[in-house]
């Protein structure tokens, strides 16, 4: 897209000039100019009266050796945009592609260049070294906006305040529902919902409104049981088998290398002395695969150890 930046009169800001100039410098509208630009814009001015220039160092060059400007944007009064640019200097990747050779420039939003990319700034300039060429140049493309080319260049800073208020409504609407938007807080009051019998609008809810809750309470139902745990490993003593039991608390966020893991230490007794229903997981447990799970019972750690729940 062609990068041509319209600039409104009023946001030219401050002429700035060099405070140093050779004596004998030509000057137009305060502004000490090369000797080609000067006699560009006193032609301009004698067929375009109405026309006037203006430097700022946030637009415009100025040659760094002699402190002269090279180029300005040209305004009438009667328009709230800069008509243009025009100057007189090295402008790079010029038609004769003799960038040693300085040429008269135009600049204007009427300017399609098909020369260059329109990612460029010379998208929107002609180049010319004839100062007449460059007269009829500046006089065919420095015209008034039209009040379509108004909308144009008027509707971005439009644009942006609409999207700063949207912005701004948004940031300030995250703000408030951030702390209930968690899938936490969203869940339970669906549930709350589901359990008074409403009756949901649009079909998304419909449909997975019942399946949502269900899986939820499962959810809470898992993270909220207690689950004593124990560890329990069977072994051979002479002719007598024999269970070390650690009792675990519940295992959720702990860590066997923490003291609060366990709430009593390892216990060596008989394993018919165990409780029945740890002896009926334990043989449940033995039927299957080493670190296979069976919810409610346990998992099968290794041959001879499980976990056994209760």
């Amino acid at each position: 897209m062609a990068r041509y930046s319209h600039i409104s009169v009023a946001a030219m800001g401050k002429l700035e000039v060099p405070s140093t100039v050779d004596a004998g410098t030509a000057i137009l509208d305060g502004i000490p100019m090369k000797t080609q630009l000067y006699d560009l814009c006193t032609k301009l001015r004698a067929k375009f009266p109405k026309v006037k220039f203006h430097c700022n160092a946030s637009y415009n060059n100025v040659n760094r050796q002699d402190l002269l400007v090279t180029d300005v944007l040209v305004y009438v009064d009667d328009c709230d945009y800069v008509l243009g640019r025009i100057g007189h200097g090295y402008y790079g990747m010029n038609s004769n592609s003799n960038n040693d050779v300085p040429e008269f420039m135009v600049e204007s939003r009427k300017i399609m260049n098909e020369k260059y990319g329109e990612y460029r700034d010379q998208y929107h300039r002609v180049f010319t070294r004839d100062i007449d060429k460059a007269l009829k140049n500046a006089l065919r493309y420095l015209l008034p906006y039209s009040p379509a080319e108004l909308v144009v260049a008027a509707f971005p800073t439009f644009k942006e305040a609409l999207d700063s208020k949207r912005y701004v409504a948004n940031r300030d609407f995250e703000r408030e529902i951030d702390p209930i938007r968690g899938y936490h807080a969203l869940a339970s009051e669906l549930e709350n919902l589901v359990n008074k019998g409403v009756e949901f609008s649009t079909v998304h809810f419909q449909l997975h409104a019942k399946d949502i809750v269900t899986k939820f309470q499962r959810m809470k139902e898992l993270t909220q049981k207690q689950t004593r745990s124990y560890f329990i490993t069977i072994r051979t003593v002479g002719n007598m088998q024999m269970a070390d039991v650690a009792t675990c608390k519940d295992p959720k966020g702990k860590n066997p290398m923490h003291d609060d893991f366990f709430e009593d230490t390892f216990k060596v007794m008989n394993v018919d002395d165990l409780p029945d229903d740890i002896k009926a997981k334990v043989a449940a447990l033995m039927l299957v695969d080493t670190h296979q799970y069976i919810e409610g019972v346990g998992q099968r750690a290794t041959e001879r150890s499980f976990w056994v729940e209760r």
